[in-house]
């Protein structure tokens, strides 16, 4: 099999190709967006089936488009079919809106007791604006009837209520009784405290109606989003709860004089939310309403809080640009704070060094927390560091007018015990701006910004101080943590979940024992812990509220400036300190972060290019390796001290690393721990162990990496605690021949496991450039077929080499393990001398599961034929191209669905006798194969296949399979019966006939 049976998603490998030059393949989204148009048309036409066929595809290829999986959801419920839940109840969670919510109750009629439809009615009716088509509400009053309520309710963001009961019903605004005035269309009209309430309970006699309480703070939500765009203001806004209800937004000053009148929200954006069920609604406000500002402008809603994006100049760059030219021109005009300039605008002479005054303890410390929401989240954050900082220390915590009452109430206490100072934004200011609060009241202490989402270890504060005093110029200090961009730990290139709480006090126990009290240069700190020294901040300033809002960019900005003023930042490794993150301004997040993105590089030029090269150089890369290093051997105390076993493998996936894992289960239920040996882009070697340990934090040590062949010798020291019994030598690929030196270093035997012919053949799979099975010839021939397609080896070596190679390699191994006879017979024509067995991957069986069948009338006397997997040219791509086109030719009744992908979908699709599934879980392969309800498999492979899982995939699913007479998969139906065995020859109409005829037998 070749080493990678499913190439990545973002195109396929020359693994696949098994050609040099691939041919030009649309990426996923073109094939998403093809599928979703296939989708709608089905939709569009009544074809529920077909419908649900296509949007799955889409679904597959574009996993987080919420509108595809609406329709999926939608095609279900068409067809009755109870999986319409799942999808919605996934789609829910992915999108927060309305129609989401709206599916879910339909599809729980189909098959969720009456309890779980009542409270998912309540919940929305609780959340949303009342739907107004007529089945939701007759549902409503029925479902309310059969749990003994007397109706149900609605509010909407107006202050309005629906209420659908015979009886008089009573109100209690949080908990006090109101009276309400009912108008002429039949709404009850809530008093205006109802803006600042939290919950409303329409009751009849002692009992809440369906729907109540409702969620008051919920129908107030505006979520929005404003921006210069040099001709005034524009942006958009929308109710989350009521969607297609126009949006009323104030433009005040920063001392909320109104500046027009009300603005309100028209049509749809042109940019979609977050989720695409729903759109958002645009405004603009022109340059000349703004006419009479001369400074900030803020955007509010009804409620009194910011859009995103606000406080903002609504001229703010070319403020900026006739500042600077006034200063050129020697002027002397005045510069409001909110100027924009580049960062070294405000001063004339070169950068220059900080002050190289002695580094002396401040005056005290003070923790700054910003808080907003998450209640839990944020009283364990305290908790943490209530428990660790020293007790001289001030923690002013910052409540920025958070929307939940129980946090306050917490804070309050908190307040009252004295263990917080406690400030209280009368509005939401947002994070710059609660910064700077704080910073303002800790006076001359040093200060450390931390997140409420941060979880610090013991000891961490004065670590933090230690590395900021141990030098005059060090202006801020950032540990590690697992969430912290350029400081993330393991991986800084992916985003990763915090370890479990237990593990957070010994990963920073082990950071400190491997870094110690090092500190590194970085271009810029990391603001969720983030120490400043009071010299720094006195000179640098505060964070620019006015420029970024509510957050993102901030720190940089601050720390940018600092740069210009000679104060260095540095990381802190011998720190770690946990970050939860997901912290955003919902659909406004990205349009927030785009925009102060462009702010930031335009005060200060080149700061991308500054963090790029700080990327590419990586000088952290050596504090991680320790500090991998340092977690695996802990690992390994803690667990039991057993002996390992060593696989050596390449980092391609597929058939390979399936194998090697279930290879690795095996290991471990013998009592050895499996070590897993992978290549690292440079040649290196990668270490990793191969099951799941408790105490091994996601099993994830990327860092733990030895350059080959320079540290062979220290891979083997590394190694050789673990006790290693034997070398398992999976796959070389990416991998320097040199690794193998390891066994006799280490004094144990190696073993060699054949997965493919990458040891005989340059290509891989022999099959030459006429796209079929080579024959095998002589070295010489073999040796033009890689001049004419290339060598997939990423090595430089000749074949006459690579066999010689092989065969002293076999020779030296204590056993060579084949999946079949007739692989170990082909490696015999190269290396005759070795030790071998046969241990077949797959037990095969002896009788076929039942499978599920079409009715003579769901088939329509078509014949389906499934064909499994990453289907490239070895795999039989243009047979099945082929013969699609010969059926559509002919009109055969005939069809194939490819369970997997290809490296050309779109001809395959375009041939009309074609379905592709896309991607799947090897995991999952059985259950999708026998979704597809085929009347049997065909594994097209032109190449002698060293085991195929597809056929054990297939034979799992209950389908019968034809094979061509080549490789182990020809043995194994000849073995089992379990198929049919094709002559590799027979042309494509020969093909097509024989599995027409396949149908009469397959059952």
């Amino acid at each position: 099999m070749p080493p990678q049976e499913l190439p990545s998603a973002k195109g396929p490998t020359d693994w696949l190709l098994g050609r040099r030059a691939a041919p030009e393949r649309p990426e996923p989204l073109t094939l998403a967006i093809d599928a979703w148009k296939r989708a709608q048309v089905a939709s569009e036409a009544g074809d529920w089936a077909e419908t649900e066929f296509w949007a799955e595809r889409a679904l597959r290829l574009g996993p987080n488009d919420t509108r595809v999986r609406f329709l999926l959801g939608m095609a279900l419920l068409r067809q009755g079919k109870p999986r319409c839940f799942r999808v919605f109840q996934e789609l829910s969670l992915l999108s927060d809106t309305l129609p989401a919510h709206r599916g879910l109750i339909s599809a729980a009629t189909l098959s969720q007791p009456v309890g779980e439809i009542g409270r998912l009615i309540s919940s929305l009716l609780s959340r949303f604006a009342r739907p107004t088509d007529l089945e939701f509400a007759g549902l409503a009053q029925e479902v309310s009837a059969r749990l003994g309520l007397a109706g149900w309710c609605a509010a909407n963001d107006r202050g309005e209520v629906s209420v659908a009961s015979a009886a008089a019903p009573r109100f209690l605004l949080d908990e006090t009784p109101i009276r309400c005035r009912r108008d002429e269309a039949g709404l009850y009209r809530l008093p205006t405290a109802w803006r600042v309430a939290r919950h409303l309970s329409v009751m009849v006699g002692d009992r809440h109606l369906l729907g109540s309480p409702v969620d008051l703070a919920r129908h107030r939500l505006v979520e929005g989003f404003v921006s210069a765009d040099g001709a005034g203001l524009a942006g958009w806004a929308w109710h989350p709860a009521n969607p297609d209800a126009p949006v009323t937004l104030r433009v005040e000053t920063a001392e909320g004089r109104r500046l027009t009148a009300p603005v309100r929200t028209t049509g749809p954006a042109q940019y979609p939310d977050r989720d695409g069920l729903t759109a958002p609604q645009t405004f603009r406000i022109d340059e000349a309403a703004l006419a009479e500002c001369d400074g900030l402008v803020h955007l509010r809603d009804a409620s009194g809080r910011d859009l995103a994006g606000s406080p903002i100049v609504p001229d703010q760059w070319g403020r900026s640009a006739r500042s600077m030219v006034a200063r050129a021109a020697g002027g002397r005009l005045a510069l409001p704070p909110h100027a924009l300039l580049p960062f070294w605008a405000d001063t004339p002479s070169p950068p220059r060094a900080a002050p190289l005054r002695p580094a002396r303890k401040p005056q005290g410390l003070a923790v700054i927390l910003p808080v907003y929401r998450g209640r839990e989240m944020t009283l364990l954050c305290l908790s943490r560091v209530l428990a660790s900082v020293p007790r001289d220390t001030r923690i002013i915590v910052v409540d920025d007018a958070s929307p939940e009452p129980e946090l306050s109430t917490a804070l309050d206490d908190l307040a009252l015990a004295r263990q917080i100072v406690l400030i209280r934004n009368p509005r939401n200011l947002g994070f710059p701006g609660s910064v700077n609060r704080g910073m303002t009241a800790a006076g001359d202490r040093d200060v450390v910004l931390l997140n409420s989402d941060a979880l610090v270890p013991p000891g961490w504060l004065e670590r933090l101080q230690d590395a900021a005093l141990s030098a005059p110029d060090i202006g801020t200090v950032a540990p590690l943590s697992n969430d912290a961009t350029i400081l993330s730990y393991p991986r800084v290139d992916d985003l990763q979940p915090p370890p479990p709480g237990s593990e957070i006090d010994r990963i920073d126990a082990l950071a400190w024992k491997s870094n110690g009290a090092a500190v590194l240069d970085i271009p810029t700190s990391v603001g969720f812990c983030m120490y400043i020294r009071a010299a720094c901040r006195a000179e640098t300033g505060l964070f620019r509220e006015d420029v970024f809002a509510q957050g993102y960019g901030e720190e940089n900005d601050f720390c940018m400036r600092a740069r210009h003023l000679g104060w260095r930042h540095v990381a802190a490794p011998g720190v770690f300190v946990a970050h939860i993150g997901g912290q955003s301004f919902g659909a406004a997040r990205a349009h927030l972060l785009r925009r102060n993105q462009t702010i930031l590089e335009r005060l200060h030029p080149g700061y991308g290019a500054l963090i790029a090269e700080h990327i590419a150089a990586d000088p952290l890369a050596e504090v991680r390796r320790r500090l991998d290093r340092a977690r695996w051997q802990s690992a390994r105390r803690r667990g039991v001290a057993r002996a390992s076993a060593l696989l050596i493998t390449h980092a391609e996936g597929g058939g390979v690393e399936r194998q090697v894992r279930k290879r690795a289960q095996a290991l471990a239920g013998q009592g050895l721990t499996p070590i897993i040996l992978r290549p690292t882009e440079d040649g290196g070697c990668q270490v990793a162990c191969g099951v799941e340990q408790g105490d091994l934090w996601r099993d994830d040590f990327p860092n733990l990496t030895f350059r080959m062949p320079e540290e062979l010798k220290a891979l083997a020291a590394f190694l050789r605690p673990e006790k290693p019994q034997h070398v398992e030598l999976h796959h070389r690929l990416g991998h320097s021949h040199t690794l193998l030196d390891l066994a006799p270093l280490l004094g144990i035997p190696m073993d060699v496991v054949v997965h493919d012919y990458a040891a005989i053949c340059p290509r891989v799979t022999l099959v030459t450039v006429t796209g079929r099975y080579c024959g095998e010839p002589d070295a010489e021939q073999c040796m033009a077929c890689v001049a004419d397609l290339g060598s997939r080896l990423r090595e430089e070596i000749t074949v006459p080499a690579l066999r010689a190679r092989t065969a002293a390699d076999l020779a030296a191994a204590r056993s060579v393990t084949f999946p079949s006879a007739e692989v170990e017979t082909r490696f015999r024509r190269y290396a005759p001398q070795f030790a071998s067995r046969i241990t077949p991957w797959d037990e095969d069986p002896t009788r076929l599961p039942r499978r599920a069948r079409r009715s003579p009338r769901e088939s329509g006397g078509q014949v389906r034929v499934a064909v499994i997997g990453a289907i490239g040219t070895e795999k039989g791509y243009d047979v099945i191209l082929d013969c699609a086109r010969d059926a559509a030719r002919r009109a055969l009744p005939l069809e194939f669905v490819i369970i997997g992908y290809t490296h050309d979908d779109v001809r395959l699709i375009d041939t009309g006798r074609v379905r592709i599934t896309y991607r799947f879980a090897p995991e999952e392969a059985i259950a999708e194969i026998a979704a597809q309800e085929a009347d049997f498999a065909f594994i097209p492979s032109i190449w002698p296949e060293t085991w195929c899982f597809a056929l054990s995939d297939a034979w799992g699913a209950g389908l019968r399979t034809a094979v061509f007479d080549i490789g182990t998969q020809a043995e194994r139906v000849r073995r089992t019966g379990h198929g049919w065995v094709l002559p590799l020859a027979l042309p494509t109409a020969g093909i097509n006939n024989a599995l027409i005829s396949m149908v009469q037998t397959a059952n």
